[in-house]
């Protein structure tokens, strides 16, 4: 098994020692899973072209690239676009919410088509 370091973009294999799989496992296994999960699917999508930024500008070739914000950079920017990635979830009835690691955001879905 492997685990992704955020910080410095690579994978380590998990020492086989502390990462003991089990049917019956603890309640925090089911948290990391979706944390590795989405910091997997994160690091996946910076690596596409489109969240790429351009390494250095050629005159010619300027290229839009979007760039992935977190949840906590949405705070007091009314009126911009922002790329969010995250996990809808519905903690309350009828209320749905879009939460990632660093925060959650409630979001209304009346005018949403199926």
């Amino acid at each position: 098994k492997f685990s992704y370091d955020a910080q410095r973009r690579v994978f380590h294999e998990a020492n086989k020692q502390t990462h003991v799989t089990t049917v019956d496992a603890e309640a925090g296994s089911k948290i990391d899973l979706f944390r590795e999960r989405f910091l997997l699917l994160q690091q996946r999508i910076g690596r596409h072209r489109m969240f790429l930024k351009p390494a250095f500008e050629c005159g010619s070739e300027n290229r839009a690239f979007c760039e992935l914000t977190p949840l906590t950079g949405l705070l007091g920017a009314a009126g911009e676009t922002k790329y969010v990635m995250g996990c809808l979830s519905q903690l309350e009835d009828d209320r749905f919410f879009l939460e990632d690691l660093t925060g959650v955001v409630q979001i209304d879905l009346t005018n949403a088509a199926t």
